[in-house]
């Protein structure tokens, strides 16, 4: 979820944020309908839902190293760019194991 948090906020910044806004437009919805408690709970309720479901989206997700769009992480190759993914983990891979042994 790194890639849609803005510098600085918290998963609890953005869950809570989630939660106000389900909670306005469930609101706004609930009052145009004349039901208005059950807007703001089912707003409160689908707020963080929404959130819970855009975190386990994002987990599936890698960035690209070449054009840094996000791909699917058991991505071959990068749908954007066509950059060959496989020898990018394994350059990767060598790196920090490079990294380790300097230390």
């Amino acid at each position: 979820m790194d890639a849609l948090l803005a510098p600085g906020w918290s998963q609890w910044g953005w869950l809570a944020l989630w939660s106000t806004a389900g909670l306005l437009i469930g609101g706004a919805v609930g009052f145009s309908r004349g039901r208005l408690k059950f807007g703001l709970l089912l707003g409160f309720v689908l707020g963080p839902l929404v959130f819970f479901v855009m975190r386990a989206v994002e987990s599936h997700l890698i960035e690209c190293p070449e054009c840094s769009r996000m791909i699917q992480r058991t991505a071959r190759r990068c749908r954007h760019c066509g950059a060959n993914l496989d020898q990018a983990r394994r350059l990767t891979t060598r790196q920090k194991s490079k990294h380790h042994a300097m230390r």
